[in-house]
């Protein structure tokens, strides 16, 4: 039976609080075994990634951006596409860091599994000047600490 409109809701808003406990078990626990995260632009040009190359590419992020937290910025812009079984979450996110606080604005765009359960893909779409800026800032503080 293809999933509701409510459980796709609720599966985005698991992938939610899976981010905000911030540990590579909860984030990866609301994904499919086959679930493959891209993430955009693509001048990034990022590879895209299954669960164990995703968990390899969180794990030295977890002590770096301490205390993550993902929030949505308008619960209004939220779509969900029942037929195609995709939610689109506009997020901003917070945590801290060795070169202040780290606030950067995300579209996520998931497809949900056939149950609607779990999730099979994970679209990210960053700001990537902020964390190109960032990424300096961290890379300034990480030298202030030798």
């Amino acid at each position: 039976m293809a999933p509701t409109r409510a459980q796709l809701l609720s599966t985005s808003d698991k992938f939610i609080r899976a981010y905000n406990e911030w540990t590579i078990a909860s984030i990866l626990s609301v994904r499919s075994s086959g679930c493959i995260h891209r993430t955009l632009p693509a001048s990034r040009a990022r590879k895209p990634k299954n669960n164990v190359e995703f968990a390899r590419f969180l794990k030295p992020l977890l002590s770096v951006y301490r205390e993550l937290t993902l929030s949505n910025i308008d619960e209004a812009e939220t779509v969900i596409d029942v037929k195609k079984r995709k939610v689109v979450l506009h997020l901003k996110s917070h945590a801290d860091t060795d070169a202040g606080p780290y606030e950067n604005e995300y579209f996520f765009i998931l497809t949900m599994s056939q149950d609607g359960d779990l999730i099979d893909e994970v679209v990210e779409y960053l700001d990537s000047g902020y964390t190109d800026d960032f990424a300096e800032r961290l890379q300034q503080a990480s030298r202030g600490k030798d």
